[in-house]
């Protein structure tokens, strides 16, 4: 007797479960529109507002927006991870083969702590990419909700860069203006924001996606679906020429380049294309001539002119010297710098083309190279996620400490994961180009633009919470260019 009631109840109960399970669902997948509608804003958050909870001798423990999104969204999604895996079937498997063997190298890693937090940030972020798709294809009337937080988030982060130079031109402290240490006008004599990221090159890496759409609809011969397009667009530009970022701005050439001769081909109608493609070198002397304006409005003893010259010199790796000649400048062979016992309080710290900011990158570089390729192992399995700075450390312990960063993500990924992961990741990428097939040529042109341009900046920086936009921006760009089809001719 017992038993039949124990059965009954539990009927009773999984039948209510199933009554209520519809509208937990319908609630469930507004959060999940609705987290994702606020994603584009959020990413542009990516170091400020951030939570601190101190720091290792070989990392700092931080929290920000991006990061408590993906906490969030994988809690909301978390009910239809089946959905999911049915949506993508047998690819779902191959897709995640990278992100699975970078987790199990943990194992193997000389700093675990910070690898298994790298490992689930990854895991976090491969759930959202496998949730965001699907839930995209569903539910096309998020398109244009979407296109316009892609656009305008850009549009009001993109103001506050302009009000961040203004600030500090008239003397705001940095702890207000939010301007990291060398952004201010005291050291190239005019600031260059950075926005809510942590660097300028962050702040420009955020822009590019952004500004290549807008780009791209301009040069579209139809209509485009936002209001008053072109000025945002030239804006956009412009907001990313004054990041003063080259990895950023040489990223947006190439995929600019790759934009205009790829719809040059498709459509043929080259005046269009020249008439939106010359927006690129107003919004640069527009920017260029707001350096020069920062500068002679600054206390920085700075001209426009000298301003300028020194932005295209830095600019052009200083192969190109507008410079006019100065006393307090000291020419060498591969960069000008100002001489520190015969500048004034007021002189900028720098004249001309940093160099140390690319000696730097390459340096490091060339150790996580070498501290790869001396072991055999290591060559083949790496030496486990989150290590790099760690194996660097040990193997060249006087050129770097354990907490430094290889300032190129490729050169870090071989370190860490090997060769292996290299093949893994190759073969992932591979089977993500059969969502591009499907599309339109002039859209698959816009994909291959903005997937260069990052993968360009990737060689530029390393760290995976420097790169969640990269990883979130390309499904969402994809549903904002694909036809409601596309995405089921995918996992058909």
């Amino acid at each position: 007797m017992k038993t039949k009631i124990r059965v009954l109840s539990q009927r009773s109960f999984f039948s209510k479960f199933h009554s209520i399970n519809p509208k937990f669902q319908s609630f469930s997948l507004g959060l999940q529109s609705y987290l994702v509608l606020i994603l584009p804003p959020l990413l542009f958050c990516s170091y400020h507002p951030i939570i601190s909870f101190g720091s290792s001798a070989t990392m700092n423990f931080e929290l920000s927006l991006p990061l408590i999104w993906l906490a969030l969204f994988f809690v909301v999604s978390l009910p239809k991870t089946f959905d999911n895996l049915r949506f993508f079937g047998s690819k779902a498997l191959p897709l995640v083969a990278f992100p699975l063997f970078a987790a199990t190298s943990v194992l193997w890693s000389d700093n675990q702590v910070r690898g298994l937090l790298t490992a689930g940030v990854l895991l976090l972020l491969c759930f959202a990419i496998f949730s965001v798709i699907p839930l995209l294809s569903q539910n096309s009337k998020l398109k244009n909700p979407l296109l316009k937080s892609f656009i305008f988030s850009a549009v009001i982060f993109g103001i506050f860069c302009w009000m961040q130079c203004l600030l500090d031109i008239f003397g705001m402290s940095r702890e207000f203006s939010l301007l990291c240490p060398g952004c201010t006008y005291q050291s190239f004599g005019f600031p260059h924001p950075n926005g809510f990221a942590i660097e300028p090159q962050f702040m420009g890496n955020l822009l590019l996606a952004p500004a290549l759409l807008a780009l791209f609809l301009i040069m579209k011969p139809a209509k485009p679906p936002i209001k008053h397009l072109r000025p945002i667009t030239f804006f956009l530009l412009a907001t990313l020429f004054l990041t003063f970022s080259r990895g950023a701005i040489f990223a947006f050439f190439l995929g600019a380049f790759v934009l205009f001769f790829g719809l040059l081909i498709i459509n043929k109608n080259l005046s269009h294309l020249l008439r939106s493609f010359a927006l690129i070198p107003l919004a640069f002397v527009v920017a260029l001539s707001a350096q020069g304006i920062f500068a002679e409005i600054s206390p920085a003893h700075d001209t426009f002119i000298s301003a300028t010259a020194k932005s295209i010199h830095h600019l052009s790796l200083g192969k190109i010297d507008l410079r006019p000649k100065s006393k307090f400048t000291q020419q060498t062979s591969s960069s000008t710098t100002i001489q520190a016992e015969t500048k004034s309080p007021n002189s900028p710290s720098f004249s001309g083309y940093v160099a140390e900011s690319t000696d730097i990158r390459l340096k490091l570089t060339d150790l996580a190279l070498d501290a790869w390729d001396n072991q055999r192992t290591r060559m083949l399995f790496g030496s486990g996620l989150g290590s790099a700075g760690t194996i660097i450390n040990q193997t060249f312990p006087h050129q770097t400490s354990a907490k430094e960063i290889i300032q190129n993500q490729y050169a870090s990924l071989l370190l860490e994961t090997g060769i292996l992961g290299a093949i893994f990741l190759g073969f992932s990428l591979f089977l993500l180009t059969k969502i591009v097939f499907p599309l339109r040529r002039a859209q698959q042109v816009l994909i291959l633009a903005v997937f260069i341009s990052f993968a360009f900046t990737l060689g530029f920086f390393s760290g995976l919470p420097n790169a969640l936009h990269i990883c979130l921006f390309m499904p969402i760009l994809y549903f904002l260019t694909a036809q409601s089809s596309n995405l089921k001719k995918f996992v058909s």
